[in-house]
């Protein structure tokens, strides 16, 4: 547990949320992804920001309990090294194996916050990784228009061919897998996107 007050700088209070778009992601997704979810797993994480600053995160999987982090924050003329824990737990899935989960370390007025999340952030404003929640972040989906939000998100050529290469199966047993049904639903978005837009530069 972070024994540290999440605070909002008065700047944050008269503009709008920061959108998890902004800030620096510790996702199990991608750890899962990157084959990094085992004990005695260690490695680095890195962030570029537009201004050109970058974040590097150590991370250290002693057991599968908890994560530990290690990296330096701002202070000043002289940055601070930061080494502290996050819990892992799991659940059980519907089709067998278990599911690992992050537990948010942060403390908000006092309360400890614990919720378990597949992602933390790190705005740059706060020194530790914490949920959404506690930071009081959007999406950046939830700022778009009425157009924009009927036409969903533009997904890239790139972006597609991308997740058509992490496709191994089709098929399991006789029938569509979920990666896939996800991949054809997203081809499928992009035809209907680009009919709405043909429709809306005619008009």
């Amino acid at each position: 547990m972070i024994l540290a007050k999440v605070v909002h700088p008065n700047i944050y209070k008269t503009m709008s949320k920061v959108e998890t778009e902004q800030c620096s992601k510790l996702s199990i997704f991608w750890l899962k992804q990157n084959k990094a979810l085992y004990q005695g797993s260690s490695g680095s994480i890195y962030w570029g920001f537009s201004f050109g600053s970058t974040l590097r995160v150590n991370y250290f999987i002693k057991e599968l309990s908890n994560i530990e982090l290690c990296y330096l924050k701002a202070l000043g003329d002289k940055p601070e090294k930061l080494i502290y824990k996050i819990k892992l737990t799991s659940t059980s899935c519907n089709y067998g194996g278990k599911r690992l989960w992050l537990i948010c370390p942060l403390t908000t007025n006092g309360k400890y916050c614990g919720k378990r999340v597949g992602v933390l952030y790190k705005p740059d404003y706060s020194s530790y990784f914490g949920c959404r929640y506690c930071f009081k972040l959007t999406y950046k989906s939830s700022k778009l228009s009425g157009r924009e939000k009927q036409l969903g998100k533009l997904w890239s050529i790139a972006e597609l061919t991308e997740l058509q290469s992490k496709i191994k199966k089709k098929l399991y047993q006789g029938k569509v897998t979920k990666r896939y049904k996800s991949y054809l639903k997203k081809v499928i978005q992009v035809e209907n996107n680009l009919g709405e837009l043909r429709k809306y530069i005619r008009s």
